[in-house]
């Protein structure tokens, strides 16, 4: 006579299976279109600088920002915590964001004044 199996074994046998290890992550690589990184003109260079001057902390921010890492653009939303001038540095949340690979930036709003 067999053993009866618990609900842990039982719950094995229905657990999801990746057949193709690694297939998930190629997917999600191919949907990352790598294109190389743009130079502003000194005018953009310069809206960027006087943006940023503008910010202050707790304001809610989107940035477009090359990534060398996936070597394209990302966009990050949410609320600006500081720049750090030293690092060449902006950090939204958590994330840190390189400043000389930020191509636009701007102010959703500003959650102090709620």
């Amino acid at each position: 006579m067999q053993k009866k199996m618990t609900n842990k074994e039982r719950a094995k046998i229905f657990a999801p299976f990746d057949a193709l290890k690694g297939f998930k992550e190629a997917l999600i690589e191919e949907e990352i279109i790598k294109i190389p990184k743009v130079y502003l003109s000194e005018d953009q260079e310069v809206i960027i600088n006087n943006i940023l001057n503008d910010l202050k902390q707790g304001m809610m921010i989107e940035v477009i920002y090359y990534s060398d890492e996936n070597k394209c653009y990302l966009k990050k939303t949410g609320i600006f915590t500081k720049i750090d001038l030293v690092n060449k540095l902006i950090f939204v949340v958590k994330n840190k964001i390189a400043l000389d690979s930020i191509i636009d930036i701007k102010i959703i709003s500003n959650l102090l004044d709620f």
